[in-house]
């Protein structure tokens, strides 16, 4: 299968290169307008799609940091720690069967409070910041 591309996203059978992918942002149970909350020791399923010319390319590499927010200030982005099924430590799954990227995210080793979660999408243009989240 080749995919479709534009001129700042190539996907085709086996890579994804480029800048700017689209994307869908993180999806549910993180809620968009950063009001979510999790038990502390919970896992927390971060999910997000390719959209555009790459939507369905399972390639792709992301990977995922947390940092804590203290006096609205970001701290040090620490490799997230998954549950399971993490292709490999920090780096997102595919599930074909949602057309989405995965990572169950172990939030044991964290601490309360709020939290902001970065996907870097390996494109070159950094990390894409999910909305906050709080643990208690």
């Amino acid at each position: 299968m080749v995919y479709s591309c534009t001129q700042t996203d190539v996907c085709s059978e086996g890579s994804c290169i480029g800048t700017n992918f689209s994307w869908s942002g993180v999806l549910q149970p993180i809620n968009s307008d950063g009001s979510s909350i999790f038990k502390l020791g919970s896992t927390v399923p971060v999910k997000f799609r390719l959209t555009g010319a790459c939507a369905g390319n399972p390639n792709l590499i992301a990977q995922i940091k947390v940092a804590k927010i203290s006096n609205s200030i970001v701290g040090d982005y620490l490799e997230g720690t998954s549950t399971s099924a993490a292709s490999t430590g920090s780096t997102f799954r595919y599930d074909a069967t949602g057309d989405q990227y995965i990572y169950n995210l172990a939030t044991k080793p964290l601490s309360p409070g709020t939290w902001q979660i970065a996907i870097n999408l390996g494109d070159g243009s950094g990390n894409r910041l999910s909305p906050l989240i709080s643990l208690k």
